[in-house]
């Protein structure tokens, strides 16, 4: 089926019928076969289940495949299927070799793993998997095992995983042919390889070559694997208008992948990509990034240069998620170290990562100092506040970030200068914080933390992290169920419940040992504490909306001094 419109097409075949239908490539730069065995192994069981229950139909999912330069079909989405799928083939095709049935291996290696070029008198894979797999999968995988030699090429973690899976595979064939006489094992093979041909369906969706098209499409999907799916849409172009640099520029993208890798996030390297671009180029959102990269990087020196930005700023990109371990930040203070962890770990800020960003980059490390300061300011205050959606926060942090790269801006003054009219000035700051209602535990055990430290005149109250949960609690002191001697109605507890002047801070012994008790019960318990804002709550002789929200205006008073602009 094809959509004129949209230029996309589509078809539905079993996933070993699509092995047949053309030569499939895996870019040779795109990320190698992942598969661990509990994956194989879950593919090869639920295959099994299907084939023996005889169901006619069994979904793996849409398998996505782009067109090259050169006019190939690579596949964008769905190589792990694909390869997998071909691992069990050639785990048939072996054991048909040993039941000496060679006509049907013959065959069946023929149609779904290498079609023999008579006039280069070698063998062409239907299937092509990445630089680093490809020799290995082709040699000790797809030839048969007479053809077989030891492979001495450069060897990869992948290569052991592909190892697995042919194992696993190799098993799972004489596990469903075990207990079969002899000369009915072949013909259970024959039917295994017709389920996989026919029933076990896969949808093929073609997507036109244009990066931004595809890019924009797998925003869209909800498949396992469509992030990893966009990255390498993205480096396929960047590769592909490289490719005569391509021994300088795949140990930099192996470099960089590494570096971001080590956070173990699944997702970040998209969100790196996108930060970096953004620092570099100002404000895009994730569904542009393919677009703006296709229309910006033009010629292989471009490409180059984008590729070698990428390598050099995933070190300080890293740097920003672990401020307190990283080398990177060695000439910075203490105190400097703390408030980045306070805005990317505590506070979770990542729409302001390319500001943070550009600044360990290009500003001063004194000056910096200040700038991460100011920024922690502005975290709050949206938090607070809010008015950061519509993309208010992703442009302005944006732009901010492109001028602080370009050198427009130099100084933190220039930095708050520019953002004069955007972040909540004192006076909204503090109306907001006095109404606010705060849902996540962390950030109201920061905020009050901070409070708490700075009537003990800590000189940088802000910067210190939310206590540990296991010595510290959250205390509602209005619970949210409360009982008859409360005298408060279910509704205005659940209004109030989560209101910043119905929060204290407590040791987690005796914020267990209060629970849902009564005011009267909870007061000695919350006098003795040794955080100034929570004994206060204690000098109050009753505790409903009113006393809720006469603290909490109290605590507004106090928020601009603990988070100045």
């Amino acid at each position: 089926m094809n959509d004129t419109t949209t230029g996309l097409s589509f078809e539905e075949r079993g996933i070993a019928n699509a092995l047949t239908q053309r030569i499939l490539r895996v870019p040779l730069n795109q990320r190698s076969y992942a598969w661990t065995e509990d994956d194989v192994q879950t593919l090869l069981d639920d295959l099994h289940r299907a084939f023996d229950a005889g169901e006619k139909i069994y979904f793996l999912g849409t398998i996505v495949l782009t067109r090259s330069a050169n006019n190939q079909w690579q596949i964008a989405d769905g190589q792990q299927r694909l390869a997998t799928t071909s691992i069990i083939i050639a785990a048939v095709r072996d054991y048909l070799i040993e039941l000496g049935d060679d006509d049907g291996a013959k065959k069946y290696q023929s149609m779904y793993l290498l079609d023999y070029d008579v006039r280069k008198k070698d063998s062409t894979p239907k299937l092509y998997l990445n630089f680093e797999d490809h020799d290995f999968f082709r040699d000790q995988i797809l030839k048969a095992p007479k053809d077989r030699v030891d492979y001495t090429g450069q060897t990869f973690t992948s290569h052991n995983r592909l190892e697995s899976a042919a194992t696993l595979a190799k098993a799972h064939v004489s596990k469903i042919t075990a207990a079969y006489p002899s000369g009915e094992k072949a013909a259970r093979l024959y039917d295994w390889i017709e389920f996989l041909h026919e029933a076990a369906k896969v949808i093929l969706i073609m997507v036109p070559g244009a990066v931004g098209n595809a890019f924009k499409m797998f925003e869209t999907l909800n498949a396992r694997g469509v992030t990893a799916s966009q990255t390498d849409i993205l480096k396929n172009f960047l590769f592909d208008k490289a490719k005569d640099r391509i021994g300088d520029i795949h140990p930099r993208w192996i470099a960089m992948l590494s570096t971001i890798e080590t956070l173990g996030e699944d997702d970040l390297l998209l969100t790196f990509i996108r930060h970096a671009w953004i620092a570099q180029r100002g404000p895009t959102i994730e569904r542009e990034l393919g677009e703006k990269i296709e229309s910006s990087i033009r010629s292989e020196r471009q490409a180059v240069d984008l590729i070698m930005s990428l390598n050099s700023s995933a070190v300080d990109y890293v740097a920003l998620l672990m401020p307190r371990e990283h080398s990177r930040w060695n000439e910075f203070s203490r105190s400097a170290r703390d408030c980045i962890y306070t805005i990317t770990r505590e506070l979770g800020g990542e729409q302001i990562r390319p500001l943070m960003m550009a600044i360990a980059r290009r500003f001063a490390v004194k000056e910096a100092e200040k700038a991460f300061e100011l920024l922690l300011s502005w975290t709050v205050r949206f938090l607070i506040v809010g008015g950061g959606g519509g993309g208010v926060m992703d442009r302005n942090y944006g732009l901010r970030a492109m001028e602080v790269t370009k050198g427009d801006i130099t100084t933190v003054k220039k930095l708050a200068q520019s953002m004069a009219d955007v972040i909540p000035n004192d006076e909204v700051f503090k109306r907001a914080f006095s109404v606010a209602t705060v849902r996540r535990g962390n950030l109201a055990r920061y905020y009050l933390r901070a409070l708490e430290l700075y009537m003990k005149d800590e000189k940088k109250p802000q910067l210190v992290p939310t206590e540990d949960t296991t010595a510290v609690n959250l205390e509602h002191v209005l619970p949210v169920t409360p009982d008859k001697d409360w005298k408060v109605s279910p509704d205005l507890a659940a209004a109030f419940y989560r209101r910043i002047g119905n929060m204290v801070l407590l040791n987690a012994k005796e914020n267990t040992e209060i629970a849902n008790k009564s005011f009267a019960d909870k007061k000695p318990i919350l006098k003795r504490s040794p955080f100034i804002l929570t004994a206060d709550v204690a000098k109050s002789k009753e505790w409903g909306s009113h006393q809720i929200e006469a603290r909490q205006k109290y605590l507004a008073e106090l928020a601009p001094a603990v988070w100045p602009i």
